[in-house]
Parts: structure tokens; sequence; C-alpha cells
């Protein structure tokens, strides 16, 4: 028996919201989703997430329609028609559902920051060129002592390391491990999507608030004013 809409739309919820960028394609959801179901599943005889027409694909397709309806999740014509992708309110109801249903955020500072390890510090530390940001001493520092938090950054380039030891660039999905091998093993850059002006002493940096991206795509970033979105920088890249 096919589980009911409701139940598979707080599963679907919680793994877009668990998804890089809050976005996944449809037929990875499929299969992600129904992992969840392996019960009620079991006595179907079909493939529950390969084939677009089964029973399965399609209850999954009239769960999203419904979120769309909602504004829950972006309609075709607000984001990529073969990708799914949360709206701001889908992030904030994702993020419940996946709180409730797993007990933890992986993506709250403040639930798990205070227990990163000097090594996993270490391990991700943020390396970064500092002559990719020429913009005075005074910003520079407040730019580096808040995108570079050493706990903030190693703990959104571990949590992404643990999802997908490649950790490709947010922006390109250029992979420095796979490229160069094992001495690219674990290197990302940190991006605050924020621009200087809007930090302040006062500003907590949240993970939410880094992009993990190469250097390439980080430094194309920074050679505008505002600094260019990662939706300016997938045009670029997408013609």
């Amino acid at each position: 028996m096919i589980p009911n809409e409701k139940k598979i739309r707080e599963i679907l919820l919680l793994e877009l919201y668990a998804s890089k960028n809050h976005s996944a394609i449809p037929k990875d959801l499929y299969k992600q989703v129904a992992d969840y179901f392996p019960d009620e599943l079991e006595a179907i005889d079909f493939e529950p997430y390969r084939e677009s027409e089964s029973k399965w694909a399609n209850e999954v397709q009239w769960t999203r329609a419904h979120l769309v309806k909602e504004g829950i999740i972006l309609s075709p014509t607000q984001h990529k028609r073969n990708e799914w992708k949360l709206s701001e309110e889908g992030v904030k109801i994702g993020r419940n559902f996946f709180i409730n249903y797993h007990n933890y955020d992986p993506w709250s500072t403040e639930i798990t920051i205070e227990n990163i390890s000097n090594d996993v510090v270490e391990k991700f530390k943020p390396d970064d060129e500092a002559e990719m940001f020429p913009e005075g001493k005074i910003k520079f520092v407040l730019h580096t002592t808040k995108e570079r938090n050493q706990k903030v950054v190693a703990l959104k380039k571990k949590l992404a390391y643990d999802k997908n030891p490649l950790i490709p660039c947010e922006i390109c999905g250029i992979s420095f491990k796979e490229k160069y091998g094992q001495i690219g093993e674990g290197f990302i850059e940190a991006h605050h999507i924020y621009p200087i002006s809007e930090l302040t002493e006062e500003t907590k940096t949240h993970i939410n608030d880094l992009i993990l991206v190469c250097s390439n795509c980080h430094k194309i970033i920074h050679r505008k004013r505002p600094w260019l979105t990662i939706e300016n920088m997938q045009t670029l890249i997408n013609g």
C-alpha cells in the first residue's frame, strides 16, 4: 500500500531541506523518499523510482504539485524545470520536519559547533588566499572574521564532506578531490553570501550564510561590486 500524501509530503520536504541548495532532481527524490517506506512499498510490484510513469512516481509528483500550489516548492517557471527546489517558506517547513524526524538539525551551528574538535578544524581549516579580497585592511579583517570563523567554516565543510566526500563546488560542480586526487581531498573555499557592508561586529554567522565554492568561482564572484550571486554565476556558466 502506497503511503498517504501527508507522509510523503513530510519526507519529501525534509529530504529537499537536507539536499544541497535545498533542491534535487525528481529521479533522486523518488528513491530517497521511497527508502523511508520499505514495508509499505515492499509488496508493490513495480520499481518505485526508476520509472517516471510508476504509481510511486505519480504519487510523489501529485504531492509535489500540491506543494507548488501552496508556494512551498518553487514552480517550473520560478526554477529549473527538471529540478525541485524549496521556496523560502518551504525551507522553514522542511527544516522543522527534518529536526522532528532526526532529532537534530545538521545545519544549525547552535547545536553542534561547540563540539567541533581541533582535528576537524585543522582538516577543514579555511586556507584560502588573502589576496582574493583587496578591499582595504578594515574590510578584509571584518570579512575574514565573519566568513573565516574557523569553527563555522569547518562545520560547513565537514557536513558537506560527510554527505559527499568529493565536496563539489556549489556553483560549477567541480571537485578538487576528483580533479587532483588525494591532494585535493577536503579542499573547498567558503564564501559568505552577504556583502561586507551588511556585516557588523554583532553579526553571527550561520553555516547557511556560507556556500562552498571552487577557487575560480570564488574569484569571479568577487570581481564585481556588489558581489555576484549564485544565480548570477549559474547564469554565466549555463549561458
